[in-house]
């Protein structure tokens, strides 16, 4: 029973990092905002957020373990891959600037600002942050109850890397892992958290969107209306990520039931476990490579969102997970670029 929903959940990452890379390619493949795109606040709607429920679902284990071997593990996983990407980012970007503008100075002050280590990877960071918040919850001997509104309450003004929108479904993710009654609860509800979904993403319009990004200038001197359009938005944002979330649970767990000996569903289960190195992979190719050269904002947008943008994704990720497997195949490389040896 363990062994099938750990599988399911594999799948489930392999689903959501699918997610990542089309929405990576609908929003760099357009020259205009990319919240213009209903396709691209859809896919941003809920996929990060069920990204963070799954952490959370297997955060657990973590934190029974001690502060140094606690702190020691999570930042190799998740902080170390970022400095040695962050660090081949400068040399690779600072290269083609030399090359490009013939100037053989490398500009060490780059290596320092946010367009490497903070800016980028952003979700690696953030997922770093809600497991020692989750974890000094766990320590703190509070009662479940009350670590988990503080850590809640303490969330909401961290403002970097959307910490603010993603500890909440941490939280969610650990409470489905040890609360049955709940989980028993959001897989029979499929239909209904679905149907929820789908009437929330009619609502979830381009004003919405750029609403719950920060907070407004002089927001503290602001009329009462600034204020409950920005609560509504941010609440808004939060809502939906938890509900789009909890409706693809039941609806991978119940359907890999009945797939699960399929070979397909076996090769995307293999490849849900190389979710970070994918994340950080298609972020180069995408983000800081083909999003610079290609443009496709003349094409039928059926024909860009249903076809081309599809294909694509599926292209970056076969190759990703092509080269990650390869890399792993040196145990020294896997360990010096990712920080593990699968």
């Amino acid at each position: 029973m363990e062994k099938t929903r750990l599988l399911s959940f594999d799948m489930m990452k392999f689903f959501a990092i699918f997610l990542v890379i089309w929405g990576h390619c609908v929003g760099e493949f357009l020259s205009s905002d990319r919240s213009e795109s209903a396709l691209y606040r859809y896919i941003y709607s809920f996929h990060m957020p069920l990204f963070m429920t799954i952490s959370g679902y297997f955060a657990c284990s973590s934190m029974t373990m001690g502060v140094y071997d606690f702190i020691a593990k999570k930042f190799r996983q998740l902080i170390y891959p970022c400095l040695v990407w962050g660090g081949i980012l400068w040399i690779v970007l600072e290269c083609a600037n030399s090359f490009h503008y013939g100037n053989p100075q490398f500009s060490f002050v780059g290596l320092l600002t946010d367009y490497y280590w903070l800016s980028d990877f952003w979700f690696l960071k953030s997922c770093f942050i809600c497991y020692l918040l989750a974890y000094a919850g766990v320590r703190s001997g509070l009662s479940r109850k009350y670590w988990a509104i503080l850590t809640l309450v303490i969330s909401q003004v961290i403002s970097p890397f959307f910490v603010s929108f993603m500890y909440p479904c941490f939280l969610l993710g650990m409470e489905l892992r040890q609360n049955s009654v709940l989980m028993k609860k959001v897989l029979s509800g499929q239909y209904v958290l679905s149907a929820l979904f789908l009437v929330m993403l009619a609502f979830w319009s381009r004003d919405v969107w750029n609403q719950s990004l920060g907070l407004p200038p002089g927001l503290m001197h602001a009329e009462t209306s600034v204020w409950a359009v920005t609560i509504y938005s941010r609440l808004f944002r939060l809502l939906i990520g938890i509900v789009g979330g909890l409706s693809v649970i039941p609806v991978f767990m119940n359907l890999f039931k009945t797939v699960s000996s399929h070979s397909l569903v076996r090769t995307c289960c293999d490849w849900g476990k190389y979710t970070l190195e994918v994340y950080i992979l298609q972020s180069l190719v995408l983000e800081k490579s083909l999003g610079h050269y290609i443009s496709l904002d003349d094409m039928h947008p059926f024909l860009f969102n249903c076809v081309v943008t599809p294909i694509a994704s599926c292209a970056v990720l076969v190759c990703c997970i092509l080269i990650i497997k390869q890399i792993y195949k040196w145990g020294f490389l896997g360990k010096m670029l990712f920080g593990s040896a699968k």
